[in-house]
């Protein structure tokens, strides 16, 4: 295809964000037809995900106590989030700033170091002008080149357009389809800047919101200083929390805390529709609280980005603020006051649902995905459902899926009828662990002293491989344990021990002979790549190899390994050392549970020093089989761009071999559309993908179905980007918009086909 074409060419994909239709403002948003496949890039993460699982019929509702102090600093505000997702655009480093929230400006405080490299930056976006004093917390997400790499980083600055990309802290990488999106960006609670965000068109008329929301509360009248304020899927409350500024008196109501509004409630009293579409979502999905506001006030969080600015489009939309506007006690009859007091209602009526856990998501057991408010979160676009759980963060938590982004796994079992066999699985996270718990058979945690189970039999032998272990005291993995030796009983411990120098590390043997055993070993490291590998001694099974990412900064994982040898005696050894990088790896304990006692191990004790390095939090990243989607069954008819019926505005019809028909059209001009009226109960949208490729919004009826992307770093030809096989019986249209964000160029439309 010709430079000239591959410039005239992009394609249809659909809009998972929203619309700009007809709709009164203070009118309820209409029902839309629930999609039938989705784009992570607008839509990200697992359907079983926090994000994206939708509120259970058994939730358990307390009222969060929010309507007993009603803000009084100003009306209700945001907290934009950098959500830059443009994955084929120039390439710039992300470099290190120092500055802080002490008031100096980020774009003027860099130490000279780089954080990240390769980061795709459209060439045209800024954050905007610093101003000496301010202090955003600009919670960042980067699509890195891949297309699938999540890197979160606060506080995420474009100094200018094509300029200096800056911020100060990183956490480890996760999957945009499969990682379960819990830690990030956001420094109170530690988690996501992505998951959650309230995406742009997301607020506009006829728009529906189909996953959690996040907000900002004021930690001095909301939050309970219960458990230290926070609760899951919150790692830990911020740096600064105490009794004292946790003032709460709801001990459900934590950073943490998963809000929803009681099914009872009445969407239709509300004045407003985007306060209307903020409640529907609320009682559907729910919102998480996610950070002090540290000012009277509460914060919405919003996407800022590339992709669009949700406050601007906001603004133009309904001609008053989503930030700052009236106090919530207004009396004024304009759209501005109404809407502060449409968000005053659905905040005053937030409950708190007590259940939601790592396992009951929403409220309900996770496997339950039947008795919810809302369907399941659709397969991603050519891809059919995946039925694995993405269980996330917590103690209670079981992981056993291999990361998809970054690293390098190699899962291996039984190679011949009657061998050995050796499983692995890796979590990247800082999940807290209950050593106790886990290592039924034996367990032990390493710093400068070894604890270990008492009755356990030290089946768990650890050395050093290389240089010198040293010990730490701030791993952001708490490790507790009861029954142990020298110390009885340990809580919230964060000790371990670290080793610098690439090839350099730690090693673990425990016993291995017919019956299965499972083996946790919780490693971690710092600005690092970390490899491990597991071995039977007998050789009867495969060895289990897994080469983790390039961290820029602290992170944990807990690798699970599940084995038998094929004969008595034997041992499995598990190597976990540095593979790359100027920092270090870190070891905090193991867990063996299942099998016999086994021969006794004599423990080779490390050469030790003490002192600290950080280890901080990451993100969760679990791997969701998937694959391609089923074509339903029946007689489709194709209705190529080219044929009657179909209605063009502003588009131009280009040709090439590799389309359907030999034409496609498109245009460079946002707005444009296409509209075909056809009769029956599917239809389905294709197009053409490639680099500079726009986004197309689609609309069923007159409702919005969602943004797509069409950006792809190769050119690929007559793609589904919009599916739909359960409207009704009878005359439907498809109307096809549009969009040219930063860094696109066209979008363009091949053809459709229904039944």
């Amino acid at each position: 295809m010709s430079a000239k074409k591959i410039v005239f060419l992009i394609i249809l994909v659909l809009v998972l964000t929203l619309g700009v239709v007809g709709v009164s403002h203070t009118s309820a948003a209409p029902a839309a037809a629930f999609p039938t496949s989705r784009d992570p890039i607008y839509w990200p993460g697992p359907a079983n995900g926090i994000w994206n699982m939708p509120i259970h019929n058994n939730a358990v509702y307390v009222p969060a106590g929010i309507g007993n102090h009603m803000p009084s600093a100003a009306g209700p505000t945001t907290d934009p989030e950098i959500l830059i997702l443009s994955p084929n655009s120039p390439l710039k480093n992300l470099v290190e700033n120092d500055a802080g929230w002490d008031g100096g400006k980020r774009c003027t405080s860099l130490t000279g170091a780089t954080l990240l490299t390769g980061v795709p930056i459209p060439a045209n976006f800024t954050t905007g002008p610093e101003y000496a004093g301010s202090t955003p917390n600009n919670s960042g997400a980067i699509l890195m080149a891949d297309g699938v790499t999540v890197y979160e980083t606060q506080p995420l600055h474009v100094c200018s357009a094509g300029g200096t990309v800056t911020s100060q802290y990183m956490w480890a990488p996760y999957n945009i389809k499969t990682g379960a999106g819990i830690l990030g960006s956001h420094g109170g609670s530690g988690m996501t800047a992505l998951g959650g965000s309230v995406r742009y068109g997301e607020l506009m008329p006829g728009s529906v919101i189909r996953h959690a929301m996040k907000m900002n509360f004021y930690a001095l009248y909301n939050y309970s200083w219960t458990g230290g304020g926070y609760r899951w899927p919150a790692p830990y409350a911020d740096s600064y929390a105490s009794a004292a500024l946790w003032g709460g008196s709801v001990p459900a109501m934590r950073e943490g805390s998963l809000l929803a509004l009681k099914p009872d409630f009445n969407i239709n009293s509300l004045q407003t529709g985007p306060a209307k579409i903020i409640a529907q979502a609320a009682m559907d999905y729910g919102i998480y609280a996610v950070d002090d506001t540290y000012w009277d006030v509460f914060a919405l969080d919003v996407e800022e980005g590339p992709l669009g600015s949700v406050g601007t489009q906001f603004q133009s939309q309904y001609g008053y603020g989503l930030d700052d506007g009236p106090l919530m006690n207004c009396t004024a009859t304009t759209d501005a006051c109404k809407y502060s007091k449409d968000m005053w209602t659905i905040l005053s009526s937030l409950n708190v649902i007590d259940n939601n856990t790592a396992t009951t998501i929403g409220g309900g057991l996770n496997s339950d995905t039947v008795n919810r408010r809302a369907p399941m979160a659709p397969p991603f676009i050519g891809q059919a459902t995946a039925t694995a759980v993405a269980t996330s963060a917590g103690p209670t938590a079981t992981k056993t899926n291999t990361p998809a982004a970054g690293p390098t796994a190699t899962k291996t079992k039984t190679p011949i009828p009657g061998a050995g066999s050796l499983s692995g699985a890796a979590a990247n996270n800082s999940t807290a662990v209950n050593l106790t718990t886990q290592g039924t058979t034996d367990w032990a945690h390493f710093y400068t002293t070894v604890n270990r189970k008492s009755d356990g039999g030290s089946l768990i032998t650890q050395s050093v491989i290389g240089g010198t272990a040293t010990g730490y005291t701030d791993d952001a993995r708490r490790i507790s344990w009861t029954g142990g030796a020298p110390t009885a009983s340990s809580t919230n411990n964060r000790n371990g021990l670290y080793i610098s120098g690439v090839n350099n590390g730690f090693q673990l043997v425990v016993p291995a002979d017919t019956t299965p055993r499972t083996l946790k070993v919780y490693v971690g490291g710092w600005n690092s790549t970390g490899k491990i590998n597991a071995h039977l001694s007998d050789g009867s099974a495969v060895d289990y190899n897994f080469t983790g990412a390039a961290f820029g900064a602290s992170y944990d994982y807990v690798f699970t390994f599940t084995y038998t040898a094929a004969s008595a005696g034997q041992t499995l050894t598990v190597k976990w050392t540095q593979n790359a990088g100027t920092g270090n790896v870190a070891l905090n304990g193991a867990a063996l549970s299942g099998g016999g006692a086994g021969p006794t191990n004599t423990p080779v004790p490390p050469t030790i020093t003490k002192t600290n390095t950080p280890v901080g939090p990451t993100a969760t990243r679990t791997n969701t089989p998937v694959g391609p989607t089923a074509t339903p069954s029946g007689t489709w008819t194709l209705k190529d761009d080219n044929v009657a019926g179909w209605t063009w505005s502003g588009w131009t019809q280009y040709s090439d071999a590799a389309l359907q028909g030999g034409t496609a059209h498109g245009s460079g001009t946002a707005g444009h559309y296409g509209q075909y009226t056809f009769t029956g109960t599917s239809v389905e949208v294709y197009a053409w993908k490639g680099l500079g490729g726009g986004t197309l919004q689609v609309y069923i009826d007159g409702v919005s179905q969602g943004t797509f992307s069409q950006s792809n770093g190769t050119e690929v030809f007559k793609q589904l980007i919009y599916s739909n096989t359960t409207l009704t019986s009878g005359s439907h249209t498809v109307k096809i918009v549009g969009g040219i964000p930063a860094g696109a160029d066209w979008a363009m439309v091949d053809y459709i086909r229904y039944k």
